[in-house]
């Protein structure tokens, strides 16, 4: 049963993972949880239909800017994770 549009379940992944998800890079394990998530939860699932519209419409080379942006971030949260231990 999926929950109703504007409600969130305890469980929904932030926008920044569905952002993520849409870009491809989350782990393959999270992906599979968020994939899995989509199927029985409307809020999520429109807004990832609207993420993905809105990104799709964007021009090639901003889609590939953002998507760089995006490892970028991924890549420095990374070396933070790794300098703490």
């Amino acid at each position: 049963m999926k929950c109703p549009v504007g409600s969130q379940k305890p469980n929904c992944p932030s926008d920044k993972e569905l952002e993520s998800f849409l870009c491809g890079t989350l782990e393959s394990q999270r992906a599979a949880e968020i994939e899995g998530h989509l199927e029985e939860c409307t809020r999520c699932e429109v807004g990832c239909s609207e993420v993905g519209r809105i990104f799709c419409g964007l021009p090639q080379e901003v889609q590939q800017t953002l998507l760089q942006v995006r490892e970028d971030e991924k890549a420095v949260a990374e070396a933070q994770t790794n300098d703490d231990y």
